[in-house]
């Protein structure tokens, strides 16, 4: 199934197109790791759960300065999310929260755009314009990627795939995905194949739990 948003907010829906449900208003959908809640930024830029059949809206975080890109640990323990808004950028924080919203702690005073390890000791984040991880706590922190890039995930062995941006744009041109696992990073997609497309770039990739 695939969570997404459409105009009016959050959806479901089988990957055969069929089964489309909407869920209520929202948006940086995450799924729970068993598939039976998701966690996205609300109408009012809080952090809050819903399960997938739109009942049991549950806010679990709300201060004045919102929240967004949520993601849900792979052991269902606990919630990481960007903190800023598009008044106050580029100030940012990266905070991370049990999923009732207890135990809120920062993590890194301008992070945003969180992955979580496999095993979820760690959080791979943006940290304005690398790639950085750190213990769950906040503690530990270390660049992986000196950048410019974006867009972290985590793959199922513990390996990092982020966008590679050259002019430092999140979302400008010439933009390339990489996979490194600490040590040498390779492009994973091949270069467009002559005629080369004029603006051509592949990014943000996440990869299937």
């Amino acid at each position: 199934r695939l969570a997404f948003h459409r105009t009016d907010g959050i959806y479901v829906i089988n990957v055969d197109g069929s089964g489309l449900r909407y869920l209520t208003r929202g948006w940086d959908s995450d799924w729970s790791p068993d598939g039976r809640s998701i966690v996205f930024r609300d109408p009012t830029f809080s952090i809050s759960t819903v399960d997938v059949n739109g009942s049991n809206i549950r806010r679990v975080h709300y201060g004045k300065h919102g929240g967004q890109e949520p993601a849900w640990s792979p052991d269902g323990q606990r919630i990481a999310f960007g903190v800023g808004t598009y008044f106050d950028c580029p100030t940012f924080g990266l905070w991370a929260m049990n999923v009732d919203g207890s135990g809120l702690r920062l993590v890194n005073c301008d992070g945003d755009l969180p992955a979580w390890s496999p095993i979820s000791s760690e959080i791979a984040f943006f940290n304005q314009g690398t790639i950085d991880v750190s213990n769950a706590d906040g503690s530990g922190q270390r660049t992986l990627v000196a950048g410019p890039a974006t867009f972290p995930d985590c793959t199922p062995d513990g390996r990092l795939i982020f966008t590679k941006t050259p002019s430092g744009n999140r979302y400008g041109p010439s933009q390339r995905i990489f996979i490194s696992d600490g040590g040498l990073e390779r492009q994973l997609i091949p270069e467009a194949a002559p005629p080369v497309l004029s603006g051509y770039s592949d990014r943000q990739a996440t990869w299937r739990r």
